[in-house]
């Protein structure tokens, strides 16, 4: 029952109200089940009872305390909440003067009761979606036909294709269940997150989002502090996962804080760490080639100076600009690289294929998201 569970914590809130006058707890059948006197937590309270069956407050003065097996002096009021009696709040003291203490521990009580009970479905839900995102991402056929029959228990019609959203902090450390919570409610509230249409929760640390088709507006999604990672549509929930796992690896690796796949320039920085990954053999005997030229330092900026050189097209003058070097500076040192890599004669889409794949196993290997 609600009122066991919140019965310690009304308690202790009303005792500081009430300057530590002893204060207990009753539920409907009149036993107590929270005190500031540990040893009647348990024990019956006819004066509770009472309160309970008359719909009102019961008062007990001191000469009238044998009437009550199991009270004391004091005031007994019910709790109501929607009008029905969940409970009653008791404060120990003379009738006279204690009442008007004994009606805000009632109102304070039924105020937090209220609240609780608002709050806990919310809760629920989002432990349920918890466990549906789980089922989903396990990506097997039994937790598939379990994260459908929950789908269709909890109505929400996750409409395929799903694009999966990822937001995580900045950082090695992982994202808090408080600060995932605000993010969900900032974007409930903008609506580019729907309950009866998405599913959300936390997997490795971080918040994901599985948006149903069409997704609403990303400003909103975008307009956040946290990093962001945005997959292509999967097509099925069979495909959910692999998508998931491309918005993990992309978050893992790139130095932008926002990421969508569906742009080119972000699916070809995806694609080349993946070319990076698989050719890391190949990748990391350049890599030592460099390393054995050059000193760690003339390396990273060589590395920095060839980035921003393919970043800008090979636009010598846009990357010179940015690099705050001049313009002979920037091809000496990128005609060094060419040429320690055996690539000074090579085609031009060579060189810079090769050199993009050098710089994202380097990175890699360094655990670096920038230069």
């Amino acid at each position: 029952m609600l009122l066991e569970e919140l019965a310690e914590d009304l308690v202790s809130g009303t005792s500081d109200l009430l300057d530590g006058r002893t204060v207990n707890v009753m539920n409907t059948e009149g036993y107590i089940v929270a005190s500031t006197d540990p040893l009647r937590v348990g024990t019956f309270h006819q004066g509770a009872r009472e309160a309970v069956l008359r719909g009102k407050p019961v008062d007990i003065p001191a000469d009238q305390v044998s009437r009550y097996p199991g009270a004391k002096e004091g005031c007994n009021m019910p709790l109501r909440v929607g009008g029905q009696i969940v409970g009653v709040v008791g404060i120990n003291g003379n009738p006279p003067e204690i009442r008007y203490l004994a009606h805000l521990a009632a109102v304070y009580a039924e105020k937090c009761y209220q609240l609780e009970a608002l709050v806990r479905p919310q809760y629920a839900q989002g432990e349920l979606r918890s466990i549906l995102l789980g089922k989903i991402l396990a990506r097997t056929e039994k937790s598939l036909s379990d994260a459908q029959a929950l789908l269709r228990a909890q109505h929400i019609g996750l409409d395929l294709p799903v694009t999966v959203a990822l937001l995580s902090g900045d950082g090695q450390v992982p994202m808090d269940n408080e600060t995932a919570q605000r993010e969900v409610d900032r974007l409930l509230a903008a609506g580019s997150l729907r309950q009866d249409r998405d599913v959300w929760g936390m997997a490795d640390g971080s918040l994901v989002l599985l948006l149903s088709q069409p997704v609403p507006c990303l400003d909103a999604l975008e307009h956040t502090a946290l990093r962001l990672s945005i997959s292509l549509p999967a097509q099925t929930l069979w495909d959910i996962q692999g998508a998931y796992r491309k918005t993990v690896l992309l978050n893992s690796f790139s130095e932008d804080r926002i990421n969508c796949l569906s742009e080119p320039r972000t699916r070809l920085k995806y694609t080349l760490f993946i070319s990076a990954m698989e050719n890391r053999d190949v990748l990391e005997d350049l890599c030592l080639r460099l390393e054995g030229e050059m000193s760690e330092q003339d390396l990273r900026t060589i590395l920095k100076t060839a980035q921003c050189y393919y970043q800008n097209d090979r636009s010598v003058v846009q990357a010179a600009e940015k690099l705050y070097i001049h313009k002979n500076t920037l091809l000496y040192r990128v005609h060094k690289l060419l040429e320690a890599l055996d690539l000074a004669d090579a085609g031009a889409f060579r060189q810079e294929y090769t050199v993009r794949l050098l710089l994202e196993h380097y990175k890699r290997k360094h655990g670096l998201r920038a230069l």
